[in-house]
């Protein structure tokens, strides 16, 4: 089985037991490396592929889709650190620190109530319900 990252893993990755699968199969999680002060701290969390919706429906199990597997693969995988008694912190701050470079971005949403974007008909009245005009 071959990962996005080009990483051969066996058949049963992340199946059947929590343990730090990544610090044995992430190329970042070089384990010589441990010592150096940017070691991604995820590479030491244990987690396991877990089914989401038995996982979602039973527990407050927090469960991620897998990203080493393309949306197209058909391999929609799902796993989770609280199943194994671990934490998903570092594997998200990880992430969110790489994430357009460690900028914050915030945005909203508009809707179409005043006073946030609303449109005025011909006689200047403000269009409460959604018609031809919009």
């Amino acid at each position: 089985l071959t990962l996005r990252s080009g990483s051969c893993v066996p058949l049963d990755y992340g199946s059947n037991i929590c343990q730090p699968h990544d610090l044995v199969y992430d190329p970042i999680c070089d384990i010589s490396l441990a010592t150096q002060p940017n070691f991604p701290l995820y590479c030491l969390q244990s987690w396991c592929y877990v089914d989401a919706d038995a996982c979602v429906r039973d527990t407050d199990n927090a469960v991620y889709r897998s990203s080493y597997f393309p949306v197209d693969s058909g391999m929609d995988m799902f796993y989770s650190y609280d199943a194994c008694n671990s934490t998903a912190e570092e594997w998200l701050g990880f992430y969110e620190g790489d994430t357009l470079g460690g900028i914050k971005l915030k945005a909203s949403i508009p809707n179409y109530l005043e006073p946030m974007i609303f449109k005025r008909d011909g006689e200047g009245d403000v269009i409460s319900e959604p018609g031809p005009e919009y």
